[in-house]
């Protein structure tokens, strides 16, 4: 493997041959990335408009990265939050805001408030200032799971940073972010007063009935379609297929008052507690099929990019990826 970088940002250059990109440079001045989500910012810090910019969960903080000049790289950046176990994922809100972070060891190694009850904690990051990031509240999903990737599908699609495979279709909504938590499946987390410092949970589907607790089995990541079809990876399972009935709401009139707190922990016959396959009504199972299928599907839609850049080399932006 290409250990150049040392685990930190390392970015190559799409534009010339999209098909073998070349190596630019590193951006390691904060060590290890673990994950990373990269964009044209167009936020609230109007000191940055038009730079290029890359919010980095490095292990124990989230570091924020101006790469828009590749031989002058900078820190703008970093903060933490209370008890980290593994900073390991995040994603913008569509305003760009407010991150939505998890920590992928808290719940494993019963950190903070988490000794004293069963959840799974979610952290909110205020960035309107880039080079100021603060923490600003923790969201507790009902059970205890370990969270791990999750994304606002409705956001990438509005941005242009996924393409519709019908232009003059409505696209997902923003309000939703869809987290894929291990054993407690896909959790939907309504959004809309994110801000007001209120989340509510809006759905669920549970890929591992079998599962429970901080073990990592159950949901991985999931790719919602831009006619709101949820593909969510079940690491002993393979691939589901979903359809969540909050895919289009653009009200934010999906919720569930299901949100624990340390002072008021689960009661035992909490509805998501209960054995079996757990699913909401919200959202429905479309089909459940084997992850070789969802392989099959990938090296085609791969086939597909090469053949349409053998005959025509568009314009690509420099591309920005994470070692490990």
């Amino acid at each position: 493997p290409d250990t150049r970088c040392d685990g930190g940002l390392h970015i190559i250059d799409l534009n010339v041959d999209p098909i073998n990109p070349s190596f630019v440079v590193c951006a390691d001045m904060d060590g290890y990335v673990h994950d990373a989500q990269c964009v044209m910012y167009d936020g609230p810090d109007t000191r940055y408009n038009g730079n290029e910019i890359c919010f980095g969960y490095n292990e124990d903080s989230l570091t924020i990265y101006d790469v828009s000049n590749k031989s002058s790289i900078a820190v703008l950046g970093k903060t933490t939050y209370p008890n980290v176990g593994y900073t390991h994922q995040g994603w913008l809100t569509p305003d760009m805001k407010y991150i939505l972070l998890d920590d992928e060891t808290d719940e494993l190694d019963n950190l903070g408030d988490l000794a004293s009850f069963d959840a799974t904690r979610l952290f909110i990051m205020d960035v309107q200032d880039l080079e100021n990031p603060e923490f600003y509240y923790d969201f507790y999903h009902p059970i205890r799971s370990i969270d791990h990737n999750l994304y606002n599908w409705g956001a990438m699609y509005e941005r242009g940073w996924l393409e519709s495979s019908d232009p003059v279709r409505e696209l997902p909504s923003d309000i939703y972010v869809y987290c894929n938590n291990y054993a407690a499946g896909v959790r939907v987390i309504n959004t809309l007063e994110l801000a007001e410092g209120t989340i509510k949970q809006a759905g669920y589907f549970d890929v591992s009935p079998d599962a429970s607790g901080a073990v990592f089995l159950g949901a991985w990541s999931s790719f919602m379609t831009s006619t709101g079809i949820l593909a969510t990876t079940s690491i002993s399972r393979g691939l589901f297929l979903l359809k969540p009935q909050m895919a289009f709401d653009t009200l934010g009139v999906f919720s569930e008052d299901t949100e624990p707190t340390p002072d008021n922990p689960n009661e035992e016959d909490d509805p998501f507690q209960l054995p079996g396959l757990s699913t909401a009504a919200s959202i429905t199972l479309v089909s459940g099929v084997s992850i070789i299928l969802a392989t099959l599907a990938v090296l085609v839609a791969i086939r597909r990019f090469h053949q349409r850049h053998e005959s025509s080399r568009d314009s690509l932006p420099v591309a920005t990826i994470v070692d490990g």
